[in-house]
């Protein structure tokens, strides 16, 4: 990762999992930066930095209800998180988490 957690953060990256090093970036309010350190090489457990922008408005209402509901996150509760726009960093998240 470029950078310490405060420099990070002085950017407006958002610690959302220290476990695996993830940040987050809003952007707009329907569009977030993720990145996060992965796992590329199990063997050795080398890591690389993933980065993903994600724009809400590029996914289909089955893509999102799909990858939310890999977290345990149901239907209903998505569609009315999209309907009054509220949880939408989770929602971003979810797709990140789901993402090569």
């Amino acid at each position: 990762m470029n950078g310490t957690r405060e420099e990070l953060e002085a950017q407006g990256w958002i610690c959302t999992d220290p476990d695996c090093i993830q940040y987050m970036r809003v952007i707009d309010s329907h569009k977030f930066e993720f990145m996060e350190d992965r796992v590329s090489d199990p063997l050795t457990g080398a890591t690389e930095v993933y980065y993903a922008e994600i724009d809400l408005n590029e996914y289909s209402i089955e893509d999102i209800l799909s990858d939310c509901a890999s977290f345990g996150y149901g239907a209903e509760e998505v569609k009315t998180w999209l309907h009054f726009e509220t949880e939408l960093a989770l929602i971003a998240e979810c797709i990140f988490e789901m993402s090569n």
